[in-house]
């Protein structure tokens, strides 16, 4: 239970986040800042070029890093065969995956070097 010197302090700083603008706009504020807010006047071309600008990658273009080429001698499948047992939402278990995640868990907290060159 908090104190009254703890529920002030709570209302305070409230009021002074709203006052401050840092505190969202209730949905009867947000609705009066929209219908009192100005028109402005957007011609064709200003948003062909918003649009444009949104759906591009600009003149210069971005291509991401390739550090690694993929060497081809493991397939997709193989590469996440085990994400399953790590990765999977509560309810989902089975003996098998069980089983697979102890085993798992097991070879990551080994001391042996397992890696192979």
């Amino acid at each position: 239970m908090s104190s009254d010197a703890d529920k002030l302090w709570d209302d305070l700083a409230g009021k002074l986040r709203k006052k401050q603008g840092f505190c969202p706009l209730t949905p009867e504020e947000a609705s009066a800042a929209y219908r009192d807010a100005p028109e402005e006047d957007v011609s064709e071309d200003f948003i062909r070029e918003i649009v444009e600008s949104a759906t591009t990658r600009g003149e210069d273009g971005w291509t991401p890093d390739q550090k690694e080429e993929w060497d081809g001698e493991e397939s997709f499948d193989e590469a996440h065969e085990g994400r399953y047992q790590i990765h999977r939402n509560e309810g989902e278990k089975t003996p098998e995956s069980d089983q697979k995640e102890a085993d798992l868990k097991r070879k990551m907290l080994s001391d042996e070097d397992t890696e192979e060159d």
